[in-house]
């Protein structure tokens, strides 16, 4: 079952879809998906891929690249428009060979680590183009991720080691200061700001002869919002 905004990117999706011939089944999927339909959809799905994987190069690549940038600007349309079969067997093997025809092309490496879910490829991207601004935002992003993920189960305990996930730090910096975009820039750099603060409250917490976190950071005039955890015994 899928939620009401994903419905919603379907028929966005469905309707532009429809405007190319080749692509109606795909359009029928997605209409179908949108009503709840879930096994007719798959079926009409099944017939697209069957027929896309007959086409030539050039026109998987036209439809991948749509739905690439259908999935970039539609809110959830990488969920109900994007079913596993379609990420696994059009997809997949089309980046395969779009790389091996192209294994310069940063942007293929990019939208391969987006769409694949593969983020190796986004360092790829950037080994090739150290400007790749789709690599640089989720490379921050993620980099951003793992030092929230150090800390969420503060003030009981951290995940990790200290000068590892400051290094991570360091790392959504530099990232973000490749960004070309001062706003996405500004926002990224709250954002680690943020995370960054409790991280070395936590390291200077730790230097220090103290046993309470939360009692020491409401010392220093810090107030977190705290995850709430919940332990059972077995």
């Amino acid at each position: 079952m899928i939620g009401r905004s994903q419905d919603v990117a379907c028929l966005i999706v469905a309707e532009e879809a429809e405007k190319t011939p080749a692509w109606s089944a795909y359009a029928q999927y997605c209409r179908l998906r949108e009503q709840g339909l879930r096994r007719e959809a798959f079926a009409s799905l099944n017939l697209f891929i069957a027929d896309a994987l007959g086409w030539g190069f050039e026109s998987q690549k036209a439809f991948v690249l749509w739905l690439c940038r259908k999935m970039d600007t539609v809110n959830d349309a990488d969920y109900g428009p994007f079913p596993s079969p379609l990420c696994t067997r059009l997809f997949r093997p089309f980046f395969t060979e779009w790389l091996n025809r192209e294994p310069a092309n940063d942007e293929a490496h990019a939208l391969r680590a987006r769409y694949l879910d593969e983020p190796l490829f986004y360092r790829r991207a950037l080994e090739i183009n150290p400007r790749n601004q789709r690599a640089r935002r989720a490379l921050a992003v993620s980099c951003i991720g793992s030092i929230w993920h150090a800390t969420h189960h503060l003030p009981d305990y951290f995940i990790g080691d200290e000068q590892e996930i400051k290094s991570v730090a360091q790392e959504a910096r530099d990232h973000i200061a490749h960004i070309e975009q001062a706003d996405h820039r500004r926002l990224l750099s709250a954002d680690l700001a943020s995370e960054e603060q409790l991280l070395d409250d936590w390291i200077a917490f730790r230097q220090e002869p103290n046993e309470d976190f939360d009692a020491w950071c409401r010392s220093k005039g810090r107030r977190y919002s705290w995850v709430k955890a919940y332990y059972y015994d077995r």
